[in-house]
């Protein structure tokens, strides 16, 4: 079971790095890096979407807070 509780842990730690990563990329602070067309909008929806894979995962796994 300590295994499933350091993934959660992990899980967390990456969901708000992901979401700090979406903020700067939403206010324009942050870029994707890759100089073509709109891959900073492409690279928008990828952080979103792995943000709702983390948010299914922890929803499924983790113990809810009381």
């Amino acid at each position: 079971m300590a295994t499933v509780e350091h993934l959660i842990a992990e899980w967390k730690l990456e969901r708000a790095s992901l979401v700090r990563q979406l903020e700067l990329l939403e206010s324009g602070q942050l870029r994707s890096g890759i100089p073509m067309g709109s891959t900073t909008g492409a690279t928008i929806v990828r952080v979103k979407n792995w943000i709702m894979n983390l948010d299914d995962l922890l929803k499924k796994y983790a113990k809810p807070v009381t």
